[in-house]
C-alpha cells in the first residue's frame, strides 16, 4: 500500500550496471524504422517523457528504446526477437513499483503496456476483461456504471498489472480475498511468442503461479476479473494528534481480536514518524452505506482532529486518496514484514520504530521522510483466497499485520544511508518478533524493498512449485536472465 498524505540467486532483485549493448541499439533502430509511431528512442521528446513516467525517481532509467505495445500481435513478434538477440528488457504497466529496474532498464528495451488499457465488462459472466496497462481508477469508474466493482488497488493511479502479479491488497480483501485471488484468466505471452490463457481449467499450474509470482513466467497482457455488486460505501480518513499513536495501535489490536470479524470492514494506520505535525492517519472503509458501523468501535473515544469519512461511491472513495506531487521530488523505498496479531508486540514495534536512532538519521537527509504503516490482515483474507483456488503466497490462516516502512529522500548521494537505515529498523523489529514467536516469514511483494527475498519467503513448497512452473513455461529462463528486474524465483 502506498502512503496517503496530503502534503540473484537468493531470489533478490539482481542489480545490473550500464554496459554497451549493441544488439539492443540495432533492434531499436530496426523497429524505429518499421514502426516509428510506437517506438521512442533517445533525444525524442516522447522518449524523455516516457522514460521518466515511473512513479518514483528511484525507478527511472535510460533504456535503449521504449516500445509502446498496443496489441497481442506486436508482442508475439517482439519477444522472440529479444530472446534470439539476448537483449535484456523490462516490462511496465503502471510503473508504480519503487524497486530499481523492476519496470525500467538501462540500455535494454522497455516494453511499455500503458496503451493496453481496454476495459470490457461482461454482464452475462459478471466479469471484466482489463488490459495490463489500465489504471484502477478507470476500471472502478467503468464498473460503477453497472453498480459493480472489482477487488483491486487502494490508490487510483496504480497500474493493473503490477498490483495483480504481486498479490494486491484491497479494501474488499476481508470479504473476497486478495486481488490476485479474483483473477479468473490471465492472457500470457511466453518467451517464444506463444499465447496462453491460464485459468482454473487450462494451464492451471501457471494460473496459480501467477497469483503472486511476479514477472517470472511471461508477459500478462490481459486479466479477466470477477466483479461484485457494490454501490455506495462509507469511509475515508481520520486525522489524530501524534501522541495518539499508541492508543490507535492498541485499538487496532482490539479491532483484530474481536470474536466476530465483519467482512465489510477494513482499516489502515499510517504514521509519519519524522514529521509529527502531519499527525496520524486512520483510514476506515466499510463496504455498506452505514455511518460509523460497530465494527470500528475499538477506535471510539480517541480524540479526532479531522474527520473526512462520508457515504460515497467506491470510485469516489478511491479517488479521494490521490497522491500529491511529492513522488516527483523524492526517492522512495518501501520495506515490508509480517507479524502475528499480538497487542504487546504491536506496542513494542511502535516504540522500537519511533525511538530508533536511524529515524533521526533519515530526518537529517534532504527531504528525509519515514512513515510507519500497519495493515491488518484477517483470517478471511486467506480463507477467501483458498476458496478461489489458492495462490502461491504461503499465507498463514490467522490474524496478522503487514507492516510497511516508507522512506523518502532527495539526494542521490544519500541512497546507501537511506536504504541501510530503513533496513536496520526493520531488522530490529523482526528480531523482537522472532523472540516472541510472532514472526511470519511472508513478505508482501507490492510493499517490498529491492533487497528483500520476497519469493524465497513464500515457503519451500511454494518455491519448489514455482520452479517447476518456470521450467515448464520458460525453459530458457528468459524471465530470469533477460528480465533482470523485479523479484526472482530463488535458484
Amino acid at each position: 500500500m502506498r502512503i496517503w498524505l496530503l502534503f540473484s540467486s537468493c531470489g533478490l532483485l539482481v542489480a545490473t550496471t550500464r554496459t554497451s549493448n549493441v544488439p539492443a541499439t540495432s533492434l531499436c533502430e530496426a523497429w524505429k524504422g518499421s514502426d516509428p509511431a510506437n517506438v521512442s528512442v533517445p533525444n525524442e521528446e516522447e522518449y524523455e517523457i516516457l522514460k521518466n513516467s515511473n512513479w518514483s525517481p528511484v525507478a527511472r532509467r535510460q533504456p535503449a528504446c521504449i516500445i509502446r505495445v498496443q496489441n497481442t500481435e506486436t508482442l508475439k513478434e517482439l519477444l522472440p526477437q529479444l530472446v534470439e538477440a539476448q537483449v535484456q528488457f523490462a516490462i511496465r504497466s503502471g510503473g508504480h513499483m519503487v524497486v530499481p529496474e523492476a519496470s525500467n532498464i538501462n540500455d535494454g528495451v522497455l516494453i511499455d503496456l500503458s496503451r493496453v488499457d481496454a476495459i470490457k465488462y461482461s454482464p452475462r459472466d459478471q466479469t471484466v476483461l482489463v488490459g495490463s496497462g489500465a489504471r484502477w481508477k478507470h476500471l472502478y469508474e467503468v464498473l460503477e456504471m453497472y453498480n459493480r466493482t472489482a477487488v483491486g488497488g487502494r490508490m487510483a493511479d496504480i497500474g493493473i498489472g503490477g498490483l495483480l502479479l504481486g498479490g494486491g491488497l484491497s479494501w474488499l480483501s476481508n470479504k473476497y480475498g486478495l486481488a490476485c485471488d479474483n483473477v479468473v484468466n490471465y492472457e500470457v505471452i511466453l518467451a517464444n511468442g506463444t499465447i496462453i490463457n491460464a485459468n482454473a481449467s487450462s494451464s492451471s499450474d501457471l494460473f496459480r503461479a501467477l497469483k503472486g509470482g511476479g514477472n517470472n513466467f511471461g508477459i500478462v497482457l490481459h486479466f479477466t476479473l470477477r466483479t461484485y455488486p457494490l454501490q455506495r460505501v462509507w469511509g475515508g480518513t481520520k486525522f489524530y494528534a501524534h501522541e495518539q499513536f499508541p492508543a490507535l495501535v492498541a485499538a487496532l489490536a482490539r479491532y483484530q481480536a474481536a470474536p466476530i470479524q465483519d467482512p465489510d470492514a477494513n482499516v489502515m494506520i499510517q504514521g509519519p514518524i519524522t514529521n509529527s505535525s502531519y499527525g496520524i492517519i486512520l483510514t476506515l472503509v466499510y463496504s455498506q452505506p452505514i455511518e460509523n458501523p460497530p465494527a470500528f468501535s475499538a477506535f471510539e473515544g480517541i480524540p479526532v482532529l479531522l474527520d473526512n469519512t462520508a457515504i460515497r461511491t467506491y470510485a469516489d472513495l478511491i479517488a479521494s486518496a490521490n497522491e500529491s506531487d511529492i513522488s516527483q521530488l523524492l526517492k522512495w523505498d518501501f520495506r515490508t514484514a509480517t507479524f502475528a496479531l499480538n497487542a504487546t508486540l504491536y506496542n513494542e514495534l511502535l516504540h522500537i520504530t519511533t525511538d530508533s536512532p536511524e529515524v533521526a538519521t533519515i530526518s537529517k537527509l534532504n527531504s528525509g521522510t519515514f512513515v510507519f504503516n500497519l495493515q491488518p490482515i484477517s483470517t478471511g483474507v486467506v480463507k477467501e483466497g483458498k476458496l478461489r483456488g489458492g495462490n502461491s503466497l504461503g499465507l498463514s490462516e490467522e490474524p496478522q499485520v503487514w507492516v510497511e516502512y516508507l522512506t523518502a529522500w532527495s539526494d542521490v548521494k544519500a541512497d546507501d544511508l537511506a536504504y541501510s537505515s530503513a533496513r536496520s529498523i526493520l531488522n530490529r523489529v523482526e528480531q523482537v518478533a522472532h523472540r516472541s514467536g510472532n514472526y511470519h516469514q511472508y513478505k508482501f511483494m507490492n510493499d517490498a524493498s529491492w533487497d528483500q527475498d520476497v519469493i524465497g519467503h513464500y515457503g519451500d513448497n511454494n518455491v519448489a512449485f514455482l520452479k517447476s512452473v518456470q521450467v515448464k513455461y520458460d525453459p530458457g529462463r528468459t524471465f530470469q536472465s533477460l528480465v533482470r528486474g523485479g523479484f526472482k524465483i530463488p535458484t
